[in-house]
């Protein structure tokens, strides 16, 4: 299955080092952010996400130096779920194993473990109502914890539950409004007063971080490439944006016209086959309309993951080379997959298309 969209605009826009930094700014107390060399983090490889879960939780690891010396790891879990996942410390608990474990494979003359600090972004309709501390999860009474809480598992995980945050302060960072806002009816309402945090974005990454977020809205936005969306759309982007917007609106256009072509063509032919018998017309129709919807689906998706891979390579290893680009082009739905999830792990791109 194709990477969830959330999870693309994610770890594109936030693998960027100085857009993790106004990430962590954001999500960190104040004194915390004190302590930390935030202009120095550095993006860890490695992805600790149950395989199953993966459609509804984007992670990316940092290790920050400390001001007194040593160094911070700091794992950003999003929760791109509607609803409150009321184990997150548990799951916390587990992926904080599993990044230690690495980590001592990595370093194994190493004494002790580095710190690691837990952070999730959560995004959903309603308020965070979920647990925030491992002690909140465990089956017992205040009285039967008391004498065994000095020796049980800790865990707090620092929450940045968007829907709390005006937006003013998520203002910095245009992927943080997206997510925030991407269900909401208000969205494109909203969206022409976000000129500064795209204008941003742009300062950060460039066109292909502004790709990055013009491919998001349209994976999470059904109206697009409407006129009046497009129109809103324009005015929210600085004016050498524009030419990108429409270049993506017209390629929805074609691929809709193509699949309606070809859905058309295949009734036709089975029509023709079956005419004079009703039920085999219909029944043709119906095969065929599932048949072009499937297909039509399927190269959609083809093209927005090609299109998604080609910005996070650029964002990450710079221009492909043609032929490099050339063969992105031309992979199949299920290479490109792999590639999009490797992409941000990778330490070439010669080596992600190798692998």
């Amino acid at each position: 299955m194709p990477p969830n969209p959330h999870d693309l605009l994610f770890r594109g826009f936030f693998s960027q080092p100085e857009a993790a930094a106004l990430l962590l700014h954001q999500c960190l107390p104040p004194a915390l952010v004190e302590h930390l060399q935030l202009d120095a983090l550095r993006l860890a490889d490695g992805h600790y996400v149950d395989e199953a879960l993966k459609e509804h939780l984007s992670d990316l690891l940092f290790e920050v130096p400390t001001r007194a010396g040593g160094a911070f790891l700091i794992y950003v879990l999003v929760e791109h779920s509607s609803w409150v996942r009321r184990d997150m410390p548990w799951r916390m608990h587990r992926y904080a194993t599993r990044i230690w474990s690495r980590w001592v494979k990595a370093n194994p003359d190493a004494e002790g473990l580095p710190a690691l600090l837990p952070v999730v972004v959560y995004h959903g309709k309603g308020p965070w109502t979920g647990s925030t501390t491992l002690r909140e999860l465990y089956n017992l009474t205040p009285e039967a914890e008391a004498p065994v809480a000095p020796y049980l598992p800790a865990l707090r995980i620092l929450l940045q539950d968007l829907g709390e945050v005006p937006d003013a302060d998520l203002e910095p960072l245009v992927a943080l409004l997206l997510l925030k806002h991407s269900r909401q009816r208000r969205f494109w309402e909203l969206l022409p007063g976000w000129r500064l945090s795209f204008r941003r974005a742009g300062q950060l990454g460039g066109e292909p971080l502004i790709r990055l977020t013009i491919e998001y809205i349209v994976s999470v936005r059904d109206e697009y490439p409407d006129p009046h969306k497009l129109k809103l759309l324009c005015d929210a982007l600085e004016p050498e944006y524009e030419d990108t917007v429409m270049t993506m609106a017209d390629k929805l256009r074609e691929q809709g016209r193509e699949q309606g072509l070809r859905i058309g063509r295949q009734e036709g032919r089975q029509e023709g086959r079956q005419e004079g018998r009703q039920e085999g017309r219909q029944e043709g129709r119906q095969e065929g309309r599932r048949e072009g919807r499937q297909e039509g689906r399927r190269e959609g998706r083809q093209e927005g993951l090609r299109e998604a891979l080609l910005t996070l390579v650029t964002l990450r290893f710079g221009s492909p080379s043609e032929p490099q680009a050339e063969r992105i082009r031309a992979a199949s739905l299920e290479q490109l997959d792999v590639w999009t999830r490797r992409v941000l792990d990778a330490s070439s791109l010669d080596a992600l298309l190798e692998g």
